[in-house]
């Protein structure tokens, strides 16, 4: 499990984060949803050790992992699988090698047993056919795909995606959270997700956090969210269905 308690940064004058708590448990998807510029990638980052809040407590599993230093946080960190917006792929490493590039660097497998996990994985992924192609051969949603891979070839505890639909047709976008929602089933992984997909959210909001301008303004499941009478959560949901409503058309 992880847990945000009370996390607070700002940046200048400017409060991003202000006080924001949260559990998230392991063998779920755990949605934090928002407008852009609500805060929630930096409260991301904050979360893995991309930044620093400026207080509260970032807990792993019971270890408080915002009191730590570098070298303490490193095997916590070991644990850490990453799936970034736009994917960051290495455009001049292939597939194979884009997913052997954590193995490299943080794992003491022999180059043997990489190439096996490498290869796991992709077909975990259903690219098992890919490895030799190059991220200008490949689509945005096999991109994702590799991406997906990468992030899981240190066998994660967690997993962390955000915003991983962006720039994604609905139908491959439904693929793309099957697929994470299945890996983190399959892995017990605890997963957070960025995202302002309704699509997302309605297919797998057990677990929802919306913040709204850097504070936690309301939290629960798909159901509850469409009861719900809270009036920025209501707005956002109702404007992200237009623009998704807009861009099918």
């Amino acid at each position: 499990m992880i847990e945000a308690r009370n996390v607070f940064k700002k940046f200048g004058d400017k409060v991003i984060l202000d006080g924001v708590s949260g559990a998230f448990s392991p063998g779920r998807v755990n949605l934090v949803i928002g407008a852009s510029g609500s805060g929630k990638t930096v409260f991301m980052k904050c979360l893995v050790g991309l930044m620093e809040a400026d207080s509260g407590a970032v807990i792993y599993d019971e270890q408080d992992f915002s009191a730590m230093n570098h070298r303490q946080r490193k095997p916590i960190q070991q644990q850490i699988g990453m799936l970034f917006q736009g994917g960051a792929l290495f455009d001049s490493m292939n597939v194979e090698k884009n997913v052997m590039f954590p193995l490299v660097m943080f794992s003491d497998m022999t180059p043997a047993e990489r190439a096996d996990r490498v290869s796991f994985c992709l077909e975990r992924v259903h690219l098992e056919n890919a490895g030799h192609l190059y991220p200008s051969e490949i689509s945005g949603g096999m991109k994702k795909r590799v991406a997906i891979a990468r992030a899981i070839a240190n066998n994660p505890k967690y997993l962390f995606c955000d915003e991983p639909n962006s720039g994604l047709d609905p139908r491959t976008a439904l693929v793309i959270d099957e697929l994470i929602e299945e890996i983190t089933e399959e892995f017990r992984m605890t997963t957070i997700v960025n995202t302002h997909d309704m699509n997302t959210v309605m297919g797998q909001g057990n677990r929802i956090m919306f913040i709204h301008q850097g504070r936690k303004s309301w939290e629960g499941s798909v159901d509850e969210l469409m009861r719900s009478d809270n009036k920025e959560l209501n707005d956002f949901v109702f404007a992200s269905r237009v623009m998704q409503g807009l861009k099918k058309v």
